[in-house]
């Protein structure tokens, strides 16, 4: 009968696959999932069991990292399908657009738009300084946020499609479609980040 290991033990083999170069928290954790359910139905003292099983196994566990790298990607892109099919992202869209149709009667749809455009570029700000931050302070690194960010920083740079919209009611709604896109997509970063957060740290 497998005997589950302890957070100790799990610690453990987190840190020996970090010290082995395995950089990305998301797959290393998969890694870690992996060797831990071999061990458990191996009988005997865990350090000696958790040798023997990487004498065996290390090459073989290692060039296996695109299968782990997969396996962690498909779990965190059902999360950030989810968020993006889900209501929320369509639900703020509409609150937004339409309060801005609200009070564009008694505010412009210059001031409106140029208000709309504003916030964009604060949720934008935030990502910038999200970018940089994960980049070079982070002390934990994912595989599919790094690539968020690296979609968001750039995307928010060189995709600027208000330029070439002169419709108000399009222009609007575009501004509204990008902040809500910009909070389910930092939405989904959080959930990510908080899924393995905790994993193996008690």
């Amino acid at each position: 009968m497998a005997k589950p290991l302890t957070l100790q033990q799990l610690q453990f083999i987190d840190k020996y696959l970090k010290d082995s170069g395995v950089r990305y928290d998301d797959i290393r954790y998969e890694m870690t999932d992996h060797v831990a359910t071999s061990i458990e139905n191996m009988d005997g003292d865990f350090n000696e069991n958790f040798r023997q099983y990487m004498d065996s196994h290390k090459k073989d566990l290692f060039e296996s990292d695109r299968a782990f790298r997969k396996l962690a990607l498909d779990k965190a892109f059902s999360i950030l399908g989810k968020n993006l099919v889900s209501y929320t992202l369509a639900i703020t869209t509409l609150i937004i657009f339409a309060t801005s149709c609200i009070a564009t009667p008694f505010l412009g749809e210059e001031n409106i738009a140029d208000s709309l455009h504003l916030t964009m570029l604060m949720m934008a700000s935030f990502v910038y300084f999200y970018f940089l931050y994960y980049k070079i302070f982070g002390k934990t690194s994912h595989s599919l946020i790094d690539r968020i960010l690296t979609i968001l920083f750039f995307g928010s740079i060189f995709v600027r499609l208000d330029k070439y919209i002169e419709n108000p009611s399009l222009i609007t709604f575009y501004y509204s479609f990008s902040i809500a896109f910009f909070i389910v997509a930092l939405q989904t970063i959080y959930k990510l980040r908080q899924h393995y957060k905790l994993r193996y740290n008690g």
